[in-house]
């Protein structure tokens, strides 16, 4: 109570009142003026100041567009028509004189058979067949007319046992060995030295210029999974020439490791086997309503939504309030996804500099 008494007595509030009321008008609006120019100032930093605090975030809208799938990749030649070499089932062995990937002649040896059982065998093989046919011989003879029933399985084991010695005297006219047919690449060799022959493919070669494939083994994900037939392909050879607009022949997928393998076939004369050729796949979509960038899509539990933005005019300008839109994703790549649940036109917030959600205010990236 002291010191408002104290006050009052040195503060006469009438005096200062007439003091005012004596200033000239012109001081007075000046006053009045600078006062309002105070209030407007710190209001507009008081908006700066709010502004600065907001999250900045970079807007764009849902509009048409397709979809592209581009995946590089390697891929290996390879041949789609191998021949298959083999010789009569039951020889040994003796030494396999080529190797996977070697460029073989037409003549050329690809193995050789042990000398001694080979003659051992067309010796055998000429006893046995003589032997069926003075059987066969002495059938007829006792028979009364009719050709006796065991004559037809005799004579077919007598032919058999011929044909297998005309091929065993054909690898022993060749040197014992079996050479090659055609000019290629041995691309499997399913034999080995001490090997018995199986009288299957004992090994495959390759014509090295014709019905040559691109194979390439890829991780079945999230962009692979696009590809199909309707997929086009630019190969580039290893002397840098591109090849554009190749198609995809066929696609099989191995769900246990989680890869597909996908063929394309090239062109004759450009290519050989074993290259490796580097791949850029191109798959593009149908045109979809609504294509929006890949980092506006957001994703909580198994659903996806989008950031959209409402605006309201204020006084000191544009205010943006978050909203939370869910939507459908149609198809996606690593930068654009098509989205069903939105408007095209309708804008979306892109991409912000601190974490937004539905509620928020936000400022406009300039």
């Amino acid at each position: 109570m002291k010191i408002f008494a104290r006050l009052k007595g040195n503060l006469n509030i009438k005096e200062k009142w007439q003091d005012i009321c004596a200033i000239e008008f012109k001081k007075k609006i000046k006053i009045v003026l600078v006062f309002l120019g105070i209030m407007a100032g710190l209001t507009v930093l008081s908006r700066i100041t709010y502004n600065m605090i907001l999250p900045e975030v970079v807007m764009g809208q849902a509009e048409p567009g397709t979809v592209n799938h581009e995946i590089s990749t390697q891929a290996e030649v390879r041949s789609l028509s191998e021949i298959p070499v083999f010789t009569e089932e039951g020889l040994l062995v003796d030494g396999v004189r080529v190797r996977e990937g070697q460029k073989v002649s037409n003549g050329e040896i690809l193995y050789t058979l042990d000398k001694d059982s080979l003659d051992r065998l067309i010796e055998e093989g000429q006893n046995e067949a003589e032997a069926l046919r003075k059987q066969i011989n002495q059938l007829r003879a006792d028979s009364e007319g009719d050709e006796p029933t065991e004559v037809y399985s005799l004579q077919s084991e007598k032919d058999k046992k011929e044909r297998s010695l005309q091929e065993y005297r054909k690898v022993k006219a060749a040197g014992y060995a079996v050479r090659a047919g055609q000019n290629g690449i041995v691309t499997k060799i399913n034999t080995a030295t001490g090997d018995k022959t199986q009288g299957t493919a004992d090994m495959l070669i390759a014509d090295s210029g014709k019905n040559l494939t691109a194979v390439s083994v890829m991780e079945a994900d999230e962009e692979s999974r696009y590809i199909g037939e309707n997929t086009v392909a630019d190969i580039t050879a290893s002397d840098g020439t591109v090849f554009e607009d190749l198609s995809v022949a066929s696609i099989t997928a191995k769900e246990s490791e989680q890869t597909m393998t996908v063929s394309i076939p090239l062109p004759e004369g450009d290519f050989y086997l074993g290259q490796l050729v580097s791949v850029e796949l191109d798959s593009s979509s149908k045109t979809y309503e609504c294509c929006i960038p890949r980092t506006a899509l957001n994703m909580e539990g198994s659903s996806y939504f989008l950031y959209t933005v409402s605006e309201e005019a204020t006084i000191l300008g544009k205010e943006y309030t978050v909203e939370k839109l869910e939507v459908q994703v149609l198809d996606k790549n690593r930068e654009i996804a098509a989205v069903e649940g939105i408007s095209s036109g309708q804008k979306i917030i892109v991409r912000s500099d601190k974490p937004i959600e539905a509620g928020n205010k936000v400022r406009k990236d300039q």
